[in-house]
């Protein structure tokens, strides 16, 4: 009885099917003529003309587990690049908050401002972090850096060309701002669907102002990025950057930053980060060579 209901269901769908309509066989031996609306790892939606919209289980559906066809494949509507740096911006901001009372108190505030723009020639991002640090018995601290990339990239070769300049204020060094710039050749060891491993090589320097040694110095730059996406909604990353100083060997500065981030509303595009930050100076003048933040926010996408 169930398969002749099925089976009226498949014929009176095949008899008012449009054009662009697919088919669907099911393990069970039946087959639907319907328009395929999404498709993810655990469900196939599909507009069927007599029932609608309806959801079928992934493990239902026959050769779901093999890669499709280009014969299976409808074409893809072509992409719109962005003909002007204007266009195609995506960005985020990311606003942290937290504290502790008793035997002492401390409060934290953190707010994180980041964009983005791609293309098949080129990447551009850019950054802005800003983070204050309160505890009973010791002065605040205030940080805020800014930071900006532009890549140049070859279509279809794993090479491209950066630049990279940054901005630093941190009342906790002796110094008042630090201003920095690097360019070189990226490269990009791994790139799947899921995952992207890329590193670049620059040279360049750095200047401090305020402090006691107002003065370029000249510095190379080794970095890695990583980046792995466990599904839409979550994905873990880190960078690393080694900036040894050309001219005192062998000072160093290492600059790391690891984290998950996982889309909590996407509706709202809202996301939760969690992570840790960590800056590293082997010759820091009066001040510590470890800085170590962890930092937990909410941010929004747009």
């Amino acid at each position: 009885m169930r398969r002749s209901i099925a089976a009226v269901l498949c014929l009176s769908g095949l008899s008012g099917a449009p054009a662009s309509a697919d088919v669907i066989r099911l393990k069970s031996g039946d087959v639907l003529i319907a328009e395929i609306v999404s498709r993810d790892d655990l469900t196939l939606t599909l507009k069927h003309p007599v029932l609608g919209v309806i959801a079928i289980p992934v493990e239902r559906v026959q050769g779901a587990d093999e890669e499709p066809t280009a014969a299976d494949q409808k074409p893809a509507a072509p992409r719109e690049e962005p003909t002007s740096m204007r266009q195609g911006w995506t960005g985020s901001i990311d606003l942290g908050v937290n504290g502790s009372s008793g035997n002492s108190d401390t409060s934290n505030a953190r707010i994180g401002v980041g964009a983005k723009r791609s293309t098949p020639w080129n990447v551009t991002t850019a950054g802005l972090l800003c983070s204050h640090a309160a505890s009973d018995g010791a002065p605040a601290v205030t940080r805020a850096a800014a930071t900006a990339r532009h890549e140049w990239l070859f279509p279809n070769r794993p090479w491209g060309v950066f630049v990279l300049g940054g901005a630093e204020y941190d009342d906790s060094q002796d110094w008042d701002c630090r201003l920095s710039g690097f360019a070189g050749p990226s490269y990009r060891v791994v790139r799947t669907e899921h995952t992207e491993v890329k590193t670049r090589l620059g040279m360049g320097g750095s200047r401090e102002f305020g402090g006691g040694r107002n003065e370029i110095v000249p510095e190379g730059l080794l970095g890695v990025d990583f980046e792995h996406r466990f599904d839409d909604r979550s994905r873990c990353f880190s960078t690393v950057e080694l900036i040894p100083s050309l001219t005192e060997i062998p000072n160093y500065r290492v600059n790391a930053k690891a984290g998950y981030e996982i889309l909590l509303d996407p509706k709202s595009k809202m996301n939760l980060k969690i992570g840790v930050e960590d800056r590293y100076n082997s010759d820091p003048g009066d001040s510590q060579r470890n800085s170590l933040e962890y930092f937990v926010t909410l941010g929004w996408n747009f």
